[in-house]
Formats: C-alpha cells, structure tokens, sequence
C-alpha cells in the first residue's frame, strides 16, 4: 500500500506544478519536452546504477511495451490539447478523468481480477464519483448558444470524436503498467520506464518543433520538476500493481488523486470547491473503503 499512496503522492505533485506553469507560462509543449528530458535522465542514472544485476536476455517484450507505452503518453497531451482548443477545457479535462475506466475494465476482463461483492460496491461508488465531477454544467452540449469555455469558434459537434482518442490513448497509458507487470521481468521496470520515456521525449521533439514554442525558465525549473515526479509516479504505481490487484490500483490512485488535490486546493490554495466536489469526495472516500475491505 506504501507504493501506492507514493504514487497518488507524485501524481498530485504531477498536477500542482502543470498548475503552477499553467499561470506563468502558456508553453506547454515546452515544459512537455523538459518533462521527459529530465524523466530520460532520471531514470537512465537508475538504470546505470543497476545495470550489472539486469539480465538483459531476459528483456523479451520490455522494449516494445515501452515504447508504446510513450506513444500513448504524448499522444493522451496532443489529443487533450487539441480538444480543449476545439471542443473547450471543461468538457476535454472533465472527459479526461473517465480514462481511468479503461484499465479497470481491462483488468478484470483481460487478466481475469475480479472484484468481491464488497469491492463491486466500491466499483459502483468510483465510477459515481467520476460520473459527478466529470459531467461538467449544462452537459457536453456545444454549439451556436453553448459552447465550452476555451471552445473554438467551430459550431456543433463536428469535433467531438476528439474526446475518443483522447480518452483511448489516456487509459491505454495507465494499462500498460499492468502490461508490463504481466508480461515482464520486474527487475526491468526502471529500462521499462526509461524507454518509455526516451519513446515520449522523441514524439515530443517533433511536436515542439512543429510548435515554434520558445523554452523560458519557467518552463525548464518546472518541466525539470516534472519530470522526476512523473517518474516517480509511473514507478510506485507499477509497483503498487506488483502487490495490489490492477482494478484496485487504478481505482484508489485515480480517487486518491482527485482526493488530494482537493484537500491542497481547499487547505493550502483557499480554493472553494463546489456541491459536487464535495459530494465527489464523500464518494470517493467510501470507494476507496470498499475497495480495500
């Protein structure tokens, strides 16, 4: 359980600093690009550092998984960002939090966890949870009158298939995890994680490139940041998923980060949450509880 609440830990640090760039600097391919500059760095040392215990004949698919696994994390951020130009940031960062739906299913139908009876009932509360912070006000309608805010000027729903790729590629990120952890040696997760990261820091060079974007200091102190706590992130979650059923994993650190976040926003950032925030964390919360019973 360490692993995984140093997981929720990091990917709640994850979303504080995208915040915190978020209102100093609109470069975002740029802190993109520093993110996984650091995150290869990062975790090349590791590797290095392990390097003469590592059987590498036993890779097997390990470079594969891991550079799929990069495709689909550049790829869920360029889908993201393209639909909230297109389809506004409420709906495309509401739709991006159902994602998490996708490794749970696939953990249960794929490789066969099944949840008890009590942990169904937590299942029901998280997807409940996600329903009611996830559905933004006045639904996903857009067009002429209601459009979401950061919409582009297009009218009607002509880009709103941007939503399932988005959604895909996101959920398919998080399941590579349980991928890997299936199908690999475990004493490979740092070359697993690094090659994952190398895959992404590759598409993301290109993508900067097309971008014309220019790296300021903000973007390099917080995209350096970044990138060791997205590191660190991916690597407490796969080792959560070594010891905890996946279906559980990615329910509790989905929960567990929306939970966080929230608490810092409230406590620390004086935020006032809404009705449903709140009424998101009293059922996350009993999820969570659920879940682990």
């Amino acid at each position: 359980m360490i692993n995984l609440i140093l997981a929720i830990i990091c990917s709640s640090g994850n979303s504080l600093i995208m915040k915190f760039h978020e209102k100093r600097s609109e470069n975002r391919v740029a802190l993109l690009l520093m993110n996984y500059v650091m995150a290869v760095i990062f975790g090349g040392t590791l590797v290095v550092k392990e390097i003469a215990h590592l059987d590498f004949h036993r890779m097997g698919t390990t470079p594969l998984l891991g550079m799929v696994n990069g495709f689909f994390y550049v790829s869920a951020f360029l889908f993201l960002q393209l639909s909230i130009r297109k389809n506004g940031a409420t709906v495309s960062a509401s739709m991006s939090h159902m994602g998490l739906l996708i490794p749970v299913l696939l953990s249960i139908v794929l490789f066969r966890e099944y949840p008890g009876s009590t942990q169904w009932g937590g299942v029901i509360l998280a997807v409940a949870s996600l329903t009611v912070v996830s559905i933004p006000t006045g639904g996903f309608a857009v067009g002429k009158r209601c459009r979401a805010i950061g919409a582009s000027s297009a009218e009607g729903n002509s880009y709103r298939w941007l939503l399932i790729p988005m959604l895909v590629c996101s959920g398919m990120a998080d399941t590579m995890s349980k991928v890997f952890e299936a199908f690999c040696p475990h004493e490979l997760e740092d070359f697993f994680i690094s090659i994952t990261f190398a895959m992404a820091l590759v598409l993301c060079i290109l993508a900067y490139f097309f971008s014309h974007e220019h790296m300021n200091r903000v973007d390099l102190v917080c995209g350096m940041l970044l990138g060791i706590s997205n590191y660190l992130s991916t690597k407490f979650l796969i080792r959560a998923i070594y010891d905890i059923p996946a279906f559980i994993s990615y329910i509790v650190f989905g929960l567990g980060v929306a939970l966080f976040i929230n608490c810092i926003n409230w406590t620390v950032l004086h935020e006032k949450l809404t009705r449903r925030d709140y009424i998101g964390m009293v059922l996350s919360m009993g999820a969570i509880v659920l879940l682990n019973l």
